[in-house]
């Protein structure tokens, strides 16, 4: 996808993502404690099942499941072939859904830049370029950077990203109830610093329910001339009587306080933790055309 290309779809119509992966695994029989990408590439059934879900409730852009397939990441798991196993997660995701967007899901690497830990920014950039020029060579029409909690992990990122490919590039930025990241960068701080580097969209997604992040899109859009993502959680996480995680809302209300999300300069919208295909057939049946 060219950069043009993108600018041009997300200027005609809300553009739709897609919403959880993990949580939606566990559920397909996904163990804890796994290497999450290696299990995706030994049971491939369980992530075409769900994304093809994905697209046919109407979503736009589906991620490639390469959300902690980089090379620090991977390491702990004993995996040392990067490349290959973005290229294989990759190739899962386009042979489901040949007719979708498949976006390269980049996002923290456990490491810690200076001067909060001793890996140099230039080093940082080595680790995602990486990873980004796997997921390019593996054919994804754009970069879908996510979940970053530090501005400097973003920007090297989106850095990596502009010197490996010329795909459209979008960053989302999770947040805590303070309305900075963990690492304390406010929303005008990241879009800022983010349109600077060319990225082509910004936004944040986790972070909370639809119902707590008009703060922060609010002094995204007094800033933006990008168009803004909202990917957030179906609610508050709860704990069931059998231990299991839930989330507070369903996928009515989630999607009836988009309304008021839309009217702030949002053209990208999906869903994180909790949410599931039917969250995202009721975002498109009230906002699709």
């Amino acid at each position: 996808m060219k950069r043009e290309d993108f600018k041009e779809l997300v200027n005609s119509r809300i553009v739709f993502m897609d919403g959880a992966t993990g949580s939606n695994l566990i559920k397909r029989g996904m163990p804890g404690g796994v290497c999450v990408e290696q299990w995706i590439v030994d049971n491939p059934e369980a992530i075409t099942g769900l994304q093809k879900e994905y697209r046919q409730a109407g979503s736009d852009i589906i991620l490639a499941p390469t959300f902690g397939a980089n090379r620090p990441l991977l390491t702990k798991h004993g995996i040392d072939d990067v490349a290959g196993l973005n290229e294989k997660l990759v190739g899962i995701s386009r042979r489901a859904n040949p007719d979708a967007y498949i976006a390269g899901d980049v996002s923290m690497t456990g490491l810690m830049v200076e001067p909060l830990g001793d890996t140099e920014f230039e080093e940082l950039i080595s680790v995602y370029k990486e990873q980004i020029g796997a997921l390019v060579n593996a054919g994804v029409d754009l970069i879908d950077i996510e979940t970053m909690i530090n501005l400097e992990d973003a920007k090297a990122a989106v850095v990596a990203a502009k010197e490996v490919c010329d795909l459209p590039v979008m960053v989302t930025m999770s947040y805590t109830e303070t309305g900075r990241t963990m690492y304390g960068n406010s929303p005008v701080e990241v879009i800022n610093a983010l349109q600077k580097l060319g990225v082509d969209a910004c936004g944040l997604n986790c972070s909370a329910g639809p119902d707590n992040v008009l703060p922060i899109i609010k002094e995204l859009q007094a800033k933006a001339n990008v168009p803004l993502i909202v990917k957030p959680n179906a609610g508050l996480p709860q704990t069931d009587k059998d231990g299991n995680t839930v989330y507070s809302m369903g996928a009515r209300e989630f999607a009836d306080h988009f309304e008021e999300i839309l009217k702030y300069g949002v053209r990208i919208i999906g869903g994180c933790c909790g949410t599931t295909p039917e969250y995202i057939r009721k975002l498109h049946d009230r906002y699709g055309v």
